[in-house]
Formats: C-alpha cells, structure tokens, sequence
C-alpha cells in the first residue's frame, strides 16, 4: 500500500481551497448582481377614458305657423317666431290658453288656471263679465320669455275697438300637455312705460319701480306727542317729516293721463 507523501496533504488542501472558494465567491457574486440586475416589471398604463358623448340635440322646434293650423288655433292670435317659446310644449300651452281666452271656453280655460285664477274666472263667468270682456276682442298679440325669477311667462296685449289690455301669465307646461298659468300684477299705465323689445323684463322693472315709491310713501312716520305738562291741547310734531296725505297716499298715479299707442308690432302671418 502506497503511503501518501505527507507534504502533498498541505498543497492539495490549498489547491481545493484554491480552486473550490473562486468559484463559490463567483457564485454568490453572480447570484447578487443577478439579483440587483433584475428587471422591475413595467408599470402598467391605463387607458384614458373614452371622451363624453356629445349632448343630444336640441328637440326639433313646430313652427308656429304649423301648431296654429294643428290645433285649429283663432286668427286673432298673433305669436312670431321671434318673441315664441323654444320648445313645442310651451309654444302649444300659449296658443292653446289664448284660443280658450279669445273663443270664450270657459271649460278648457280652467282647466290651464291655477286655483286662484280660476276661482276668479267662475265668478266672473257666472256674472257676465268675461263674456263682456272678451267680446271686443280684436287681436292678441304675444310675446314670450323668462321673468327675472327663471318662470316662463308671456305678455299679452289684448286690442280691443277702441282699447288696450296688456297682461302677463307665468306659466308650466310639460310635453304631456299639461300646463298652469298664474297671472302676474300688472303696472300703472304700463301701456304708457312698457318699452323695448324684452316686454317680460320691462314689466318686472316697472312693477320693481311702483314697489320702490311705494315703501318711500309707507315710511313710519312718528304720532304726534300731546304735553300734558302745559294743560292745554298743545301738540308736539313727531320729526319724521310731513305727509299731508297720510301713510300711502303720497303721490297718485295719473289716471287722466292720455292714453298711447302701445308698443308697435307687425300682425303676424302665421
């Protein structure tokens, strides 16, 4: 049997020292540069959203002149396109209280009035005066908007023989063909006043006008005082200034102003 040299022992443990420890130091070496070097997943991007739809289109407006000739609508009645309602509901509720009005139906008017309104008109149905008023009726002329407080509302010019009727309603109306109309205060002599061509917007100026004179006149003014200490009916003026005419009664509208011309407008075709 061979004996192994004994100096061998020493440099074979250093070759397998040697050759063994560089190849585990390469090992851990790649395995952490491996791991340093991995790539991080790629973020992931979401897809913008689609953009909005767009609005749907206005609903087709009926010219006047074709709801008028649908719904059999009086003559008289006179609406142009550029004073109209911009939807159908609303341009089939104007014409529709109007012919009611104009044509004495009394049934289809109230059912459209409010219950204030109609409540009114059964009185004065029943006591002859709307028969009498509407029967000089010569023609309506309309003009249609918005009050300041959003309401749709028309101004109604109603010219009789020798005579002009303004009025005002706030209205509703649905597309199922239901609709309300309350009518609005009218101004003093707004035939005298109402100008432009935004007759809803100039009511609602005079009507903020009349209100306006009409606080000033309404001012507290103090009582008189009565000193007792003089023992006499001597009296003692409050200092809140004179008013002849008492609370209210200030200045008088003048009803014998002469009456104008209202407004000028062209008679509709449709």
């Amino acid at each position: 049997m061979l004996k192994q040299n004994p100096r061998t022992r020493p440099l074979n443990r250093r070759i397998l020292v040697g050759g063994i420890m560089p190849v585990l130091v390469a090992l851990s070496t790649s395995l952490i540069i491996g791991g340093c070097a991995e790539e991080e997943p790629e973020p992931i991007v979401k897809a913008a959203p689609p953009p909005p739809p767009p609005p749907p289109p206005p609903p087709a407006l009926t010219a006047i002149s074709d709801l008028m000739a649908q719904y059999d609508i009086d003559q008289r009645i006179q609406l142009s396109e550029e004073f109209a309602p911009g939807n159908d509901p609303s341009r089939i509720a104007v014409l529709q209280f109007y012919d009611a009005m104009v044509g004495g139906d009394v049934p289809a008017m109230s059912v459209m009035l409010s219950n204030t309104d109609k409540d009114e008109l059964m009185v004065m149905d029943a006591d002859g005066s709307f028969a009498d008023a509407i029967a000089e009726i010569g023609s309506v002329q309309l003009r249609c908007g918005y009050t300041p407080g959003g309401d749709e509302a028309v101004v109604a010019i109603l010219q009789t023989y020798d005579d002009y009727q303004p009025q005002l309603w706030r209205f509703t109306a649905d597309e199922y063909g239901s609709s309300k109309f309350s009518s609005g205060p009218t101004p003093v002599n707004v035939m005298d006043k109402l100008s432009g061509n935004d007759w809803i917007s100039s009511w609602y100026q005079l009507l903020d006008q009349e209100l306006a004179v009409a606080m000033e006149l309404d001012e507290a003014i103090q009582a008189p005082i009565r000193d007792l200490n003089k023992g006499d009916d001597a009296e003692i003026s409050g200092g809140g200034g004179s008013n002849p005419g008492g609370p209210g009664r200030g200045r008088q509208p003048n009803r014998d102003a002469p009456k104008i011309d209202p407004p000028s407008f062209e008679p509709s075709n449709s």
